[in-house]
C-alpha cells in the first residue's frame, strides 16, 4: 500500500495511535530510538495532526542525530526534528549561489532535467522540435516532444525545428536557475532567435519549475 495507507493500517493493527504512543514512550526510555522512529513515523504518517506524535517523532530524531558519525545522516535527522516541530521549508535554495558550479555540468545533464520537468499532461499532443546552439562551447543540441515525452541529442541544428535558439552556456544557466525568466531571456537582445518565438515560448511553458522544498518525514 501506499505510506500513507499502510500507516494506517498499521496504526490500526496497533491497536490505535494512543496505545501505539504509549508502548513506543517505553521503548524511548529504554534508548531503542531506531525502533522508535520506525513505529512513531506510522503515526505521524496515519495522522499528521498528531502532535504528541510529531513531537516524539522529533525527540527520537534529534536523538539518532547526536549519536550519528555520518554528518549526512546527522543533517537528515536534525532536518527531520525541525521539520516535525515547525513544518518543512517555506523556501528552496537560491540555484543562483551555485553558478559557480553549474558553470562545470555538462549539457546533456541540463536537458536530463528539463526532460524530467515535463508536464506530461500538457505535453499530450504536443509535437515541437527546438534548436539549442552554444557559441561559446561549439555545440548544438535538437530537442523535441513527442508523446509527450521530451527527447534531445547532441547534432546540427535540425531544418524543420520550430525555431533555434542561438546562446551562451551562461545564459543558458540563468535560464535554468531561474535568475533570468525564460520569457524575458527569449526577448533578450543577448540572445539570437529564429524561427518561431512563439513555439519557443510554448516549449518552455510546459517545464515545470521544481519547488526546491518537499518534506522529508512527513506525507
Amino acid at each position: 500500500l501506499p505510506p500513507v495507507q499502510a500507516s494506517k493500517k498499521y496504526v490500526e493493527f496497533m491497536g490505535g495511535a494512543d496505545a501505539a504512543l504509549k508502548k513506543a514512550r517505553a521503548a524511548y526510555k529504554k534508548g531503542e530510538y531506531r525502533w522508535v522512529a520506525q513505529v512513531v513515523n506510522h503515526v505521524v504518517f496515519a495522522d499528521p495532526n498528531n502532535k504528541a506524535a510529531k513531537e516524539l517523532q522529533a525527540d527520537v530524531l534529534e536523538q539518532l542525530g547526536y549519536q550519528a558519525e555520518s554528518g549526512p545522516w546527522r543533517n537528515f535527522y536534525l532536518t527531520g526534528a525541525e521539520e516535525l516541530r515547525r513544518g518543512a521549508p517555506k523556501k528552496g535554495i537560491d540555484r543562483a549561489y551555485i553558478l559557480d558550479m553549474l558553470a562545470q555540468t555538462p549539457i546533456d545533464r541540463f536537458l536530463e532535467a528539463m526532460a524530467g520537468s515535463l508536464d506530461g499532461p500538457a505535453a499530450e499532443g504536443k509535437n515541437l522540435k527546438i534548436n539549442l546552439v552554444f557559441t561559446d562551447l561549439g555545440e548544438s543540441y535538437v530537442l523535441w516532444i513527442e508523446n509527450a515525452v521530451l527527447h534531445h541529442r547532441k547534432a546540427p541544428p535540425a531544418p524543420d525545428a520550430n525555431a533555434t535558439l542561438t546562446l551562451t552556456k551562461p545564459i543558458f544557466l540563468r535560464m535554468m536557475t531561474g535568475t533570468a525568466g525564460v520569457k524575458n531571456a527569449l526577448l533578450n537582445a543577448d540572445l539570437k532567435t529564429s524561427g518561431s518565438r512563439i513555439d519557443l515560448l510554448r516549449f518552455f511553458a510546459l517545464l515545470d519549475k521544481a519547488p526546491g522544498t518537499f518534506p522529508i518525514v512527513t506525507p
